[in-house]
């Protein structure tokens, strides 16, 4: 594991040196892209002026799972539903499900994705949720306490960009798909504030950036969401210039197509973890 500022990182074979790379995260075998108006240059994260950010996505990166699948399994298997409420809510939440990945491919109809995957889980109890991040772990994760659980590779990379700001960073995560109350909770586990604790970062200090969810006076979600909803699209907006951005796959295809006018530096943590990969084999 990364952590102590005077470790020395050999990058794996193949790994070329590009314009804007940073240098400590390039040790560690990690591309990293500079999408925007303002190059940063060979400097790496020191030279980051002014207010200095990291910008977490949450699901499939901060959290190895997904949340609204694995949400559904969950209730699937664990609620105390009849066979007839199961049975209804695997139907439409596989509806919704499907649509909602077809809306998200645009900008312009993500906000419609939002609404179908949340009101997939209209007349589900709160308390569920609750049960879900802190309860018992699906069968596909044996030996394992929870249900949702940390990816230790974006807590690896994390650690060492610490160790470059001059002085420590802000902390936000953002996620279209799982709502504010579920990051919330997440990140409130006490084994997963612990394990930000080992790297100096305050969980109650994280800014979390997610759509909140409606509840009824019954307890139960609506499928409603409140105010402006967020997606993965527009939260780049948020993001403040040279923000540091860790996220997958699909956060670097609509990075790179959406023009920005400010430096976002990209961290694609399953490059990094196919990189290392492949130097262990080497």
């Amino acid at each position: 594991m990364a952590g102590k500022a005077n470790e020395t990182y050999t990058a794996p074979p193949g790994i070329r040196r590009e314009r804007g790379v940073l240098s400590r995260l390039e040790y560690m075998g990690c591309r990293c892209i500079s999408k925007g108006s303002t190059p940063p240059g060979e400097h790496g994260f020191d030279a980051v002026s002014g207010r200095s950010c990291i910008a977490l996505d949450f699901d499939g990166t901060l959290i190895l799972e997904h949340v609204p699948i694995v949400w559904v399994l969950f209730l699937l298997r664990f609620s105390n539903w009849t066979l007839t409420r199961r049975l209804a809510f695997m139907v439409k939440s596989a509806v919704r499900g499907t649509a909602a990945l077809m809306l998200s491919r645009g900008a312009a109809w993500a906000p419609w994705a939002v609404r179908a995957t949340f009101g997939a889980f209209k007349g589900v109890e709160v308390e569920s949720l609750a049960a879900l991040v802190h309860g018992a772990p699906m069968p596909s994760t044996p030996g394992s306490a929870h249900t949702l659980h940390l990816n230790p590779s974006v807590m690896t990379i994390l650690r060492a960009i610490l160790c470059s700001f001059r002085s420590h960073p802000e902390v936000h995560v953002y996620s279209q798909g799982s709502s504010r109350e579920v990051v919330q909770q997440f990140l409130d586990r006490s084994d997963v504030r612990k394990c930000f604790d080992e790297i100096g970062v305050s969980p109650a200090a994280i800014v979390v950036h997610a759509n909140r969810m409606i509840a009824d006076r019954n307890g139960c979600f609506t499928g409603g969401v409140e105010g402006m909803i967020l997606t993965k699209f527009n939260r780049l907006d948020m993001m403040p210039h040279q923000t540091v951005f860790i996220g997958d796959d699909a956060d670097e295809r609509i990075l790179n197509r959406l023009p920005l006018g400010k430096t976002i530096r990209f961290i694609n943590w399953r490059r990094w973890e196919g990189l290392k990969t492949q130097a262990g084999r080497a």
